[in-house]
């Protein structure tokens, strides 16, 4: 894509808001050189890193990036044998591998969700030993430390001391009286890296020593008396010794940095590439922006499309092109939006293809094209004496040249800046030239005759931007199907101008005109009348929808009901059979008690009254409820039931489909119970918390409490006997006891499984170790029972 198509486009400020957000030198130089791929899956990932970045910032926090400088010189001079990098160079690379090492870190820990992020972050490099090597030398302001290497400590001993021993000389000599009267001001200062004492000048005869400067007024000699001139040079060696142990150090730490300075560099590079993905996702948030779909077949649908440059409140665009039509050919009035819908589709299709998010709703889809050409704005040349039209056609030329099925055009004003009725030809060639090439291709214009060639050729499409005519005001919003207007006439009178005027111009209009201005707005009335019935259409079906919801509800409501009153008539008609069949044997008792009946009568009897039971029972079947309705419970073992006819709560230990019966455990009391009178219901009410130990009971802060959680408390022992129980029943009963436990807060307990061939005991400490609120367990004591008890503590 050529440099023409970057700067129409204006493409360097997408550029400048990214070198915003951009932290290292690095990835400035990644954005400058920023070029638009056109390879899918290249693009697919580039988006998704963007993606997943944006991501790691709402979900992970920000990466803790910092203003790095460029270390790339600092790089190379390391990699010369022999070279010294100053402390403040050797700083600041210190500074970049801090950040990679951080930024690597803070990437890494949120590596299985974002493997794109992941694979950029294993790139960079870390050099902890190098690290440490420069914080031992070498302090954040650059300045080398004492423990650097011994010598340099043993240097800078020696140099306290004498500076130490110069200055209580100096300052014998300045308290003497017999300097008082010589001495300018009584202190020490520094001149020509010396220690001097301040002279007055007509004075100087009386204080031996060496002058090393005097004040602007000359009033004022800076003399080294001759008593420390010895004491001076040994503290100038030393410095010097300094000085040269400082080379040193940085000689070996610059040689440090040079053996790494490829693998540094690369993983500067894997740094810059991350802090422009970053700054990517951080323009993305700052625009609203969303991850476009991406094709190959040219089809572009961009749904509530911003232009990233424009301020404020910003009409959102519809536009598609590709799939019906390959051209769209945008007319209506000037300042309407027909340029700005050219620059949005062309920098939003740069943006996707750079791995930028656009500024678009969600669903919104982006082709990736190999060229795009824009033929936008004022093209005059003053320097190549070029008129509008000429430079526009010379572009034109390169356009049709270049331009194929894998091409974007965006031509504004086509035709434009030549006699109106060439110019349309023009246009018509140009675009006609370019639907055979199937280029895809968004022109503008205010030619009739391109609105005819739209409506008439296959392939092209007419749209057009909206305008208010009460208020003469364009809405920015495009209308893809219909022909524009320029509505001068509409606009003159509403400005003023005189009826009779308006009126002798529309006179001069050829007939061809007004019929199309009429045909425009015969389309326009219909096409409202349409909007209105698809308005209608749609509250029509929102109702239906909201009519069908609420009659599902009421049919589900009813059988519920249904299946409700059949399982109450099968339970009492199954009360009733039960209560029979025990009246029956009691008589049968009763009559051979009293020796009323003979063998002969009792054998008929029995038959006769087992055939009355029969009868009974067939009925019953009749209104059984269908099998249905207990499997739509999903009842399992160890679940939590309510036994309708008892009104209590227990936990099923077991259940037979074939006998319908269940045995269900509630308090310390077994039993069997239909499972047609039972219904599942969740875990059973919980105890008070509040208690303490005394001895094997409780003593319980009970006051407020319901009637079941005191009688729990009474009855709970802190030890429960498994060994009659099977490895099925074992489950759903401990589990229940330790729920008991836990919100009592009693620990410990002692289970009892006995020691037998140890399969309950196994069976407990798998349980034990699934349960979550269970802090510890262990065999029992030799007291407590050995290897027959387990021992449980509970969390608190």
């Amino acid at each position: 894509m050529d440099e023409h198509t970057f700067s129409v486009l204006e493409f360097s400020k997408i550029k400048n808001q990214l070198k915003e957000k951009i932290s290292t030198a690095t990835g400035e130089l990644i954005v400058e050189n920023i070029t638009p791929k056109i390879n899918l899956p290249q693009i697919f990932n580039t988006q998704r890193e963007t993606t997943e970045m944006r991501e790691i910032i709402s979900y992970d926090g920000t990466p803790p990036f910092s203003r790095l400088e460029d270390i790339s010189s600092e790089l190379k001079r390391s990699a010369v044998k022999g070279s010294i990098l100053d402390a403040k160079k050797i700083i600041k690379i210190l500074k970049v591998l801090k950040t990679s090492r951080l930024i690597k870190k803070f990437l890494l820990k949120t590596k299985e969700k974002y493997p794109l992020i992941k694979e950029r972050a294993e790139k960079i490099r870390t050099f902890s030993e190098l690290e440490k090597e420069i914080i031992q030398c070498i302090d954040e302001d650059g300045v080398v430390l004492d423990r650097a290497s011994p010598e340099l400590r043993k240097i800078r001993r020696d140099i306290i001391k004498k500076e130490q021993a110069l200055k209580n000389k100096l300052e014998t000599i300045i308290r003497s009286s017999r300097f008082a009267a010589i001495i300018q001001e009584p202190l020490i200062t520094v001149r020509q890296n010396r220690y001097v004492i301040p002279v007055k000048q007509e004075k100087k005869a009386k204080f031996p020593g060496i002058v090393h400067d005097k004040s602007d007024s000359g009033a004022t000699l800076f003399i080294e008396p001759f008593i420390v001139v010895e004491l001076n040079n040994l503290l100038r060696q030393l410095i010097k010794d300094e000085e040269q142990e400082i080379l040193k150090i940085l000689q070996r730490i610059t040689s440090l940095i040079g053996e790494r300075a490829q693998e540094i560099n690369d993983s500067v590079l894997s740094l810059g590439e991350i802090d422009f993905i970053y700054a990517r996702a951080v323009l993305a948030d700052k625009m609203k922006a969303v991850e476009p779909k991406l094709n190959q077949n040219g089809f572009i649908n961009l749904i509530q499309a911003r232009h990233p440059l424009l301020q404020g409140p910003v009409v959102p665009i519809n536009i598609n092109l590709g799939k019906a039509f390959n051209i769209l050919v945008i007319t209506g009035p000037n300042t309407g939006g027909k340029t700005v819908t050219l620059k949005t589709v062309g920098i939003l299709t740069l943006m996707a293809q750079c791995g930028l998010h656009i500024p678009a709703a969600e669903g919104s889809e982006v082709p990736i094209f190999k060229k795009i050409f824009c033929d936008i704005g004022d093209e005059q040349s003053i320097e190549q004496n070029l008129s509008t039209f000429s430079s526009h056609m010379k572009y034109i030329v390169q356009i049709l040249r270049e331009a194929d099925s894998e091409s974007l055009v965006l031509l504004d004003e086509l035709g434009a800046g030549t006699d109106p009725t060439e110019g349309a030809a023009l246009g018509m060639a140009v675009l006609d030239f370019l639907r055979k090439k199937e280029t895809n291709v968004i022109a503008t214009t205010h030619h009739d005759s391109l609105k005819t060639y739209a409506y008439l050729t296959k392939g092209v499409c007419n749209a057009r931007v909206e305008f208010d005519e009460e208020t003469l005001k364009p809405t920015f919003e495009i209308s893809i199907g219909l022909p524009g207007k320029s509505c001068a006439f509409i606009i003159a009178q509403k400005l003023g101008l005189a009826p009779e005027v308006v009126s002798r111009a529309q006179s001069f209009l050829s007939q061809e005109k007004i019929k199309a201005d009429n045909l425009i707005e015969k389309i326009e009335e219909d096409r409202k009348l349409i909007e209105k019935e698809k308005n209608l259409i749609e509250v029509a079906k929102e109702e239906s929808i909201e009519i069908r919801d609420k009659l599902e509800k009421e049919l589900n409501k009813i059988e519920e009901n249904k299946k409700e009153i059949i399982l109450k008539t099968y339970r009492e008609a199954e009360k009733i059979l039960k209560e029979t069949q025990n009246r029956a044997e009691k008589i049968i008792e009763k009559l051979n008690k009293k020796k009323v009946l003979s063998k002969e009568s009792k054998g008929p009897l029995l038959e006769q009254m087992q055939a009355i039971s029969k009868e009974i029972q067939d009925e019953i079947v009749k209104i059984k409820p269908e099998k249905e309705l207990i499997k739509n419970q999903n009842i399992e073992i160890g679940d939590y039931v309510l036994v309708k006819s008892l009104n209590k709560k227990g936990i099923i230990l077991s259940y037979s489909t074939k006998s319908e019966k269940c045995k269900i455990q509630i308090d310390n009391m077994k039993m069997l119970v239909s499972i047609f009178d039972i219904e599942k219901v969740d875990k059973l009410d919980k105890a008070p918390e509040k208690y303490s130990h005394i001895g094997n009971g409780f003593d319980r802060g009970l006051s407020g409490r319901d009637s079941f959680s005191l009688s729990k408390i009474k009855t709970f022992r802190n030890e429960i006997s498994i060994r009659q129980l099977t490895i099925e029943e074992v489950q759903p009963v401990l589990e229940k006891y330790l729920d008991d436990a836990y919100l009592l807060g009693v620990s410990p307990v002692y289970i009892i499984h006995g020691k037998g061939k140890g399969v309950l005991r196994e069976e407990v400490k798998k349980m034990l170790d699934k349960i979550p609120f269970i802090k510890s367990f262990k065999p029992g004591g030799a007291k407590e029972g050995g290897i027959g008890v387990t021992v449980v503590y509970l969390e608190k």
